[in-house]
C-alpha cells in the first residue's frame, strides 16, 4: 500500500492523499484543467437538525463526507436502516457458533459504516463490540460488549431521514449531467444480465458515450481480441457464469497484452474482499451496480485520462432536456406509495427513463417472480449451494437496481449464507421472506406496470407496423449491398427491430454489425422475418 486513510475520512484529505500518489498528475496540462469545486454549504431543516442531535448523530460532519448531498446522506442512510438487521442477525449467528472472527468482521464493517454516517453511538459500540470478538475465546466473554450494539434503536434514525425527506424534496427525474463527459468514448458493457446491460448502456449514452456489450466474458474476450483498438475502458460483471470477471481480466492483461485498458468492475458484491480480488486480478477500480450516474462517470473519466495522460474534451450538452413522458406514465406520487421500492431513487438512477425502469422491474419479476412459489431447498450440494448463491447474486444486482429494497436485502443475505458454508436450516429461515418480499414488490407494482407497459408496447408496435411497411426490406438490401448506412439505419430503429424481430435476434444483428459482417445479418434478417 502506498498511504492509509482512516474511514471515516474527510473528503479533501482524500484527494489530496490520492493525488499524492498519481504519478502522472503534474504532468497533465494546465489548460483544460477543473479546478476543485468549492465547498458546499449544506442546509437542514431544523427537525432534521434536533432529530440528528438528539441521536448523537454528527450530521453536518457527515454530510461533508458525502459532498454536501442531502440526498445522498438520505440514500446511504436508508440503505443502512434496511441491511442492519441483516448485520445483527449475522453477527448473533457467527458468535452463537463460536465464529468470533466473522463476528469481527461484521463489527468492523458497522464501525466503518456508522462513521461515514456520523452515527457516534453506534460507533462506539461496534468499538467495543469489534475488540472484545477479537479477543473471545467463548460468548461468555463478549455477551456484555454485545449487549448495546444489538439493542441499537433504529427508530430515531428513521425519524431522522423521514425528516430529511420531508425537508428537501428533489424535482423528478432531473438530466443526469449538464455535459456529455463521456463523448466520443467507446465503453465495453460485460454481464450476464441483460437487465442491467440495458440500464448500464442507457446510462452510459445519457453521457454521450458509445456502447457495446457482451453477455460472458467468453464473448468479451473475442471482442478485444477482435477489436483491441476500438474500446476505451471495459466495465465488467465479476460474477458471471463460466469464465468469471477475475478470469477474464487476467486473460485481457495476459493474452490480449491490453495492459493499459481500463477495466473497472461493476458488481453487487460489497465486502473489502470482493474488491481486493478485483484489484489483484487486474482491475483499474472497483464499483457496485447500485451506483450513482455521476460516479460512473467520474470514475470512467479519471482511470481513461489516467491511461492516456492528457485531459478528455468536455462538451455542453446540444441536446435539449428529456421531454415528458408519453401519456399513461404514472406520476411519483402514484409509484411513491409503493414502500417496497424507492421509485424516485430509481428513476434518478435510469436518467429519468420511466419505459426503461418499468421494463427492468418487469424482465426481473418475470425471471424471479415464480421464486415466490418454490419451496426451500431440503438439501445443499455443492451444485445446488453454487447454483442458488449465483442466482441470489443476480437477482440482488437488479433487484438494487430497481432500487427494490426488502428483495436486495433478503437476497444478500441469502447469498452470504450460501457462500459461507451454513446450514440448510439457515438458509430456510432467510427462504420465507424472500417469497414474501418477491411477492409484495408483485401484488404492490402490478396494477401499475401494467398502464405504462401498454403505453410503450402501443408505441413500439407503432414503430413496429411502420417497419413492416418496406422499412425492413429497405433495411435488408442496405446489408446485401454491404452499404454503411445499415448501421445509421439500426442505432435509429433499434426499439422497432426489437419489438417486429425480438430481443435476442436484435442482440445478435449488433455483435454481427460490430464486426461488419452484412451478409450473416442480412441472412439472419431473411430467417428472422418474411422480407
Amino acid at each position: 500500500m502506498n498511504d492509509h486513510v482512516g474511514k471515516p475520512f474527510d473528503l479533501a484529505q482524500l484527494l489530496h492523499t490520492i493525488r499524492q500518489h498519481v504519478p502522472h498528475s503534474a504532468d497533465l496540462p494546465a489548460a483544460g484543467a477543473r479546478a476543485p469545486a468549492a465547498p458546499l454549504a449544506v442546509a437542514v431543516s431544523a427537525a432534521a437538525q434536533a432529530l440528528a442531535d438528539a441521536q448523537g448523530v454528527e450530521l453536518q460532519a457527515a454530510l461533508s463526507r458525502l459532498g454536501g448531498s442531502p440526498k445522498a446522506y438520505a440514500r446511504f442512510l436508508e440503505r443502512f436502516i434496511g441491511d442492519l438487521p441483516r448485520q445483527m442477525a449475522e453477527l448473533q449467528t457467527s458468535v452463537a457458533a463460536g465464529d468470533f472472527k466473522s463476528g469481527a468482521r461484521v463489527a468492523h464493517t458497522l464501525k466503518g459504516l456508522a462513521g461515514t454516517l456520523g452515527i457516534s453511538p453506534l460507533v462506539e459500540h461496534s468499538f467495543r463490540a469489534e475488540k472484545a470478538l477479537a479477543a473471545a475465546r467463548q460468548s461468555v466473554h463478549v455477551e456484555e460488549a454485545l449487549k448495546p450494539l444489538v439493542a441499537f434503536d433504529l427508530d430515531g434514525l428513521a425519524a431522522l431521514l423521514t425528516a430529511l425527506r420531508e425537508a428537501s424534496p428533489e424535482p423528478l427525474a432531473a438530466p443526469v449531467a449538464s455535459r456529455r463527459d463521456l463523448h466520443d468514448l467507446h465503453i465495453l458493457v460485460v454481464d450476464d444480465s441483460d437487465i442491467q446491460l440495458a440500464v448500464t448502456r442507457h446510462q452510459l449514452e445519457l453521457l454521450g458515450a458509445q456502447t457495446s456489450s457482451a453477455e460472458s466474458g467468453e464473448q468479451a474476450l473475442a471482442d478485444l481480441r477482435r477489436w483491441p483498438e476500438r474500446f476505451d475502458a471495459v466495465l465488467m460483471d465479476v460474477q458471471m457464469p463460466g469464465l468469471d470477471g477475475l478470469e477474464t481480466t487476467r486473460r485481457i492483461r495476459d493474452e490480449l497484452a491490453l495492459t493499459h485498458l481500463p477495466v473497472i468492475a461493476l458488481s453487487a458484491g460489497t465486502q473489502p474482499e470482493d474488491r481486493e480480488q478485483a484489484m489483484a486480478a487486474g482491475m483499474n477500480d472497483y464499483l457496485n451496480k447500485q451506483l450513482d450516474p455521476r460516479h460512473l462517470q467520474r470514475v470512467l473519466r479519471e482511470q481513461i485520462e489516467r491511461a492516456r495522460g492528457t485531459w478528455l474534451v468536455v462538451l455542453d450538452d446540444p441536446q435539449s432536456p428529456p421531454s415528458e413522458p408519453p401519456a399513461g406514465v404514472p406520476a411519483d406520487g402514484t409509484w411513491a406509495a409503493v414502500t417496497c421500492l424507492n421509485h424516485r431513487a430509481a428513476l434518478e438512477r435510469m436518467g429519468g427513463d420511466q419505459a426503461l425502469f418499468v421494463s427492468a422491474l418487469r424482465r426481473m419479476l418475470e425471471e424471479f417472480g415464480p421464486m415466490q412459489h418454490e419451496p426451500a431447498p431440503p438439501v445443499l450440494d455443492a451444485t445446488t449451494r453454487a447454483t442458488l448463491a449465483a442466482r441470489m447474486h443476480k437477482l440482488r444486482g437488479v433487484a438494487g437496481l430497481v432500487e427494490a429494497g426488502r428483495v436486495c436485502t433478503v437476497a444478500r443475505g441469502l447469498e452470504d449464507l450460501l457462500r459461507s458454508g451454513a446450514q440448510v436450516r439457515a438458509v430456510v429461515l432467510l427462504w420465507s421472506p424472500l417469497c414474501a418480499a418477491l411477492a409484495e414488490l408483485d401484488e404492490a407494482t402490478r396494477a401499475l406496470r401494467a398502464p405504462v407497459q401498454a403505453t410503450v408496447d402501443s408505441l413500439a408496435n407503432g414503430e413496429a407496423q411502420a417497419l413492416g411497411n418496406g422499412a425492413l426490406s429497405a433495411f435488408h438490401q442496405m446489408l446485401l449491398a454491404q452499404d454503411l448506412d445499415a448501421l445509421a439505419f439500426f442505432a435509429e430503429h433499434r426499439p422497432g427491430l426489437s419489438r417486429y424481430l425480438g430481443a435476442d435476434t436484435v442482440l445478435q444483428l449488433e455483435r454481427l454489425l460490430d464486426a461488419l459482417d452484412f451478409e450473416a445479418a442480412a441472412e439472419l434478417i431473411g430467417q428472422s422475418s418474411t422480407v
